[in-house]
């Protein structure tokens, strides 16, 4: 090997901060170093079948593609997360169809009766209820329509499916099983 090869990863770990969004993936990062090794090593050799040592440039280069899949791995990882709203809608439409025993909702039952503890603020609870209106599981009527003896203005209809099976999300098409309100 040439004189000290991996000083390009020692320099690459020691600019490293807490902000380095690769660092949050220890899973991966962790063995980030060894993939760097075993990159350099193919560099070497497809430069040179006969090469002896690593050099310098070639674990450069291999760190640099090193932290490429790094950033693609975090980056797709973070594109298939569901957003901590769409899992509360999700969970306040499971809660509707299967518990809540009346046609209609008002957004103080969301907001007292659910068991869905971050439902028990209004801005929460009415951005669950939008998107659960706009995918179609509530439709909402008209304002100052009369429920239970009083004037509404936040009240919908729950539209409940018509089959037994139900699809573990509804937020994106999911196959043959999806099924759609009626």
């Amino acid at each position: 090997m040439e004189p000290n090869p991996i000083q390009p990863w020692v320099t690459r770990s020691a600019s490293q901060t807490s902000l380095d969004p690769v660092i949050e993936w220890v899973g991966y990062a962790s063995k980030a170093a060894e993939q760097a090794c075993r990159i350099a090593g193919v560099l070497t050799l497809w430069r040179d079948l006969n090469a002896r040592e690593v050099t310098t440039a070639d674990m450069a280069d291999a760190i640099t593609l090193a932290d490429f899949y790094l950033t693609e791995a975090a980056r797709l990882s973070d594109g298939a997360k569901v957003s901590a709203e769409i899992e509360r809608a999700e969970a306040l439409r499971k809660w509707l169809v299967v518990r809540w025993p009346e046609p209609d909702i008002l957004l103080r039952d969301v907001m007292h009766d659910c068991p869905i503890c971050a439902l028990r603020e209004g801005p929460k609870a009415r951005a669950a209820t939008a998107l659960l209106v706009q995918y179609g599981w509530l439709v909402a009527h008209d304002p100052q329509t009369v429920v239970g003896g009083t004037p509404r203005k936040e009240v919908w209809r729950i539209v409940r499916p018509n089959i037994a099976v139900r699809s573990p999300c509804v937020f994106g098409r999911i196959g043959r099983g999806r099924h759609t309100p009626t």
